[in-house]
């Protein structure tokens, strides 16, 4: 389970940091600032545990570089 928590941390934390970036200068900054990573932990936690999509990861060194999910 200890796996998995890190996991759904380091996910969280990548697409959230990938979106804002991706969204910059795009989406108005009060909107980047206020999607937060609440949200996604909570949509990451419930896929991680459902375990009804399928779920890539590629990691370095325990760093993700890029995750992709969707359905069986």
């Amino acid at each position: 389970m200890q796996r998995y928590l890190r996991t759904w941390l380091a996910i969280v934390k990548f697409e959230t940091e990938c979106w804002q970036e991706a969204y910059r200068g795009i989406v108005p900054r009060a909107y980047l600032e206020r999607a937060s990573e609440a949200a996604r932990e909570v949509r990451w936690r419930e896929r991680l545990l459902a375990r009804a999509r399928q779920i890539a990861l590629a990691e370095l060194d325990k760093a993700v570089l890029g995750v992709v999910s969707g359905a069986h």
